[in-house]
């Protein structure tokens, strides 16, 4: 087991099992990636772009319109519902 704390949610996504989402101390939520990731975006929506270029650099993408564009498709593929 390992503890792994970052704002990266495409890091968390690829190594972890089990996610805890802590907001100013006090446990959000928790459970699989994909839902607790899900949770904070819902919870963050004027960041998301934030998460958007963090993910371009975490991938080294050039920031493009056409990069932006697809991880925008894929958060809503993966993410919204």
């Amino acid at each position: 087991s390992a503890i792994l704390v970052s704002h990266s949610v495409t890091l968390i996504e690829d190594m972890c099992d089990e996610v805890i989402y802590i907001d100013e101390g006090n446990i959000v939520d928790c459970g699989s990636p994909k839902d607790v990731i899900n949770q904070y975006l819902a919870s963050t929506g004027g960041q998301l772009w934030k998460w958007i270029l963090r993910t371009m650099w975490y991938y080294k993408l050039p920031t493009t319109i056409k990069n932006i564009a697809r991880i925008m498709i894929y958060i809503v593929i993966n993410y919204i519902q």
